[in-house]
Parts: structure tokens; C-alpha cells; sequence
């Protein structure tokens, strides 16, 4: 694999494992601390923790790779 696969790869697993956190935030912010939403993230943050990374990570790979390929084809097809 390319070295840019690797990076690309880093960070979706980058991704994976802070979206429990970044989600747990929104849903908590400031005048929500009190919101079911809030509770339940909470209360399913260690299982967030473990679950969600192997179903966002390859998610955000397949996105990360279709756009590296999509920049690809437009740079080949304009001439660069």
C-alpha cells in the first residue's frame, strides 16, 4: 500500500475513536446536561467506546479512500 493509504487510514481510525466522545459533547453542551439524550450517552459511553470505533472507522476509511480516488480522477482528467 501507499504511504498516503496508511495516513488516510490513521485517520479514520483516528476518526472511529474520538466520535463517542465528540458525540457524547453535542449531546451534553451547555443547558442539555440534563437531557435523556445526555443520560443515556453517558450511561453507554463504555460501550460507545468499544462498539462504535469498529463501525465508524471503516465507514470514514471508504469515505477518506472515495474522495482521495475522486481528486485522483479529476486531476488525470484535466491534465494535471
Amino acid at each position: 500500500m501507499r504511504r498516503s493509504t496508511w495516513g488516510l487510514l490513521a485517520i479514520a481510525v483516528i476518526v472511529g475513536l474520538i466520535e463517542p466522545h465528540a458525540e457524547l459533547a453535542f449531546k451534553c453542551r451547555d443547558g442539555f446536561e440534563h437531557s435523556e439524550a445526555c443520560v443515556w450517552g453517558r450511561a453507554y459511553l463504555p460501550l460507545g467506546q468499544v462498539v462504535v470505533p469498529f463501525v465508524v472507522t471503516p465507514i470514514a476509511a471508504v469515505g477518506l479512500l472515495g474522495v482521495r480516488w475522486l481528486v485522483h480522477l479529476a486531476k488525470r482528467s484535466f491534465g494535471r
